[in-house]
C-alpha cells in the first residue's frame, strides 16, 4: 500500500483467574467471540498449580471454546515458584511456601528479596517439571508463554548454586538455561507448539542475550507501559516505557533470529490517560513486532470499556504510516 499498510502482528489476548470464577459458557463464549472479532489469533490462560482442582472442567472448557473460535490456546505459568508474573490469588504457588529449602538465598542464607525458588535446586526442578507435565499432557494447548521471569539481578548462594561456580557468574546462564529447558520440554510434549517469553524492562543485556540464545524459545520480547499507570491507592507505577525498552530489546531478539513479542500494558490506567495509551500503541505497532499481547479488558482501569474500544479501533479499523 502506498504510504500506509495494514497492521498484521499476531494478536494475543491474556486472561486471569479463570478457574476461580463462575463458569457461564454462554457469557464466556461471547468474550472469546469478541477477542476473535478484534483480530485475536490466540488467548493466553494464566494457570496456577492450584488449578489442578478445576482442571477437568474449567480449564479444558476454556481451551475448547478458544479453539471453537479458531484461535490458539496458550498456557501461561501463574506465579509458579515465584519465578513468573501473571496474576493469581497469591504471590507464588502455594507449594512454594511449604518448602523454604527451595528458596533462593543471599550470602547470609535469607531470601534476597521476594520469595523465589532456585532453578538449580533439584527438588524444586522435579516439582516444577512434574506439574508442567501434568498440565501439558492433559490440556490441548498450542503454545506456552513465560511472563516476566524473575530475579536476573539476584544471584543465589544456596549450596547447589555454589557447587556450580561463583553465584554471580553462573546465575544468569543457569536461569536462562532453565527457561530454555522449560520451552523445549513443552515442545517435547506438544510438538509444533510455539513458545513465548517476555521480559520486564531494565534487565541486564546479558540476560536478554542469554535467553535469546535458547533454542526452544520462539518469540522473545518485553513489556511496559504506554502511558501513566496508577493503583487505586494513588500509588504511581514507575517502569521504563515500552517504546524505550523496545529499542534496546527487539534488536537483540532479531539478531538471534527470534520473533519479537511486546506487551503494551493496558491495566491500572487512570482517567485521562486513555488517549495517550492509544497514541503510543500506534507508535508501538509501527515497529512491526511479530506478536502483541493485550490483557483482555485489563484490570484496575478507570474506564475499561473506553480503553478496550480504543484498542479495538486501532487493531481493526485504523491504518498506520509505513516505517
Amino acid at each position: 500500500m502506498s504510504g500506509k499498510e495494514k497492521m498484521n502482528p499476531e494478536i494475543i489476548f491474556y486472561r486471569y483467574n479463570h478457574g476461580y470464577c463462575v463458569f457461564k459458557p454462554s457469557a464466556v463464549k461471547e468474550e472469546y467471540r469478541e477477542m476473535q472479532e478484534i483480530g485475536g489469533k490466540a488467548v493466553g490462560l494464566s494457570v496456577t498449580t492450584e488449578d489442578k482442582v478445576y482442571f477437568s472442567l474449567e480449564l479444558k472448557r476454556h481451551v475448547d471454546l478458544i479453539h471453537a473460535f479458531g484461535m490458539q490456546a496458550i498456557f501461561v505459568f501463574g506465579r509458579w515458584g515465584g519465578l513468573f508474573s501473571a496474576a493469581s490469588l497469591n504471590s507464588s504457588s502455594r507449594e512454594t511456601f511449604r518448602h523454604p529449602d527451595w528458596w533462593k538465598k543471599d550470602p547470609a542464607g535469607n531470601p534476597p528479596g521476594h520469595i523465589v525458588c532456585c532453578v538449580n535446586n533439584p527438588e524444586f526442578r522435579k516439582y516444577f517439571f512434574s506439574q508442567a507435565e501434568y498440565f501439558f499432557t492433559r490440556l490441548p494447548v498450542d503454545g506456552l508463554m513465560m511472563d516476566e521471569p524473575k530475579d536476573s539481578d539476584w544471584p543465589c548462594y544456596c549450596r547447589y548454586c555454589r557447587n556450580l561456580g561463583p553465584p554471580e557468574e553462573i546465575h544468569i546462564p543457569t536461569l536462562s538455561a532453565f527457561l530454555g529447558d522449560v520451552a523445549s520440554f513443552f515442545k517435547s510434549i506438544r510438538p509444533g507448539g510455539k513458545t513465548y517469553l517476555f521480559h520486564m524492562p531494565g534487565q541486564s543485556e546479558s540476560f536478554y542475550r542469554a535467553t535469546a540464545g535458547q533454542e526452544g524459545i520462539d518469540y522473545l520480547g518485553v513489556d511496559g507501559p504506554c502511558c501513566g499507570q496508577k493503583k487505586a491507592t494513588g500509588e504511581v507505577l514507575t517502569k521504563t516505557p515500552l517504546l524505550v525498552s523496545m529499542e534496546k530489546v527487539l534488536p537483540i531478539v532479531r539478531q538471534y533470529g527470534k520473533k519479537t513479542v511486546v506487551v503494551p500494558e493496558n491495566f491500572l490506567i487512570p482517567e485521562g490517560e486513555e488517549a495517550t495509551y492509544l497514541k503510543n500503541l500506534r507508535s508501538v505497532l509501527t515497529k512491526k513486532p511479530d506478536a502483541v499481547v493485550f490483557h483482555y479488558y485489563g484490570f484496575g482501569n478507570h474506564n475499561p470499556d473506553i480503553l478496550m474500544q480504543g484498542i479495538r479501533k486501532v487493531l481493526t479499523m485504523e491504518e498506520r504510516p509505513a516505517s
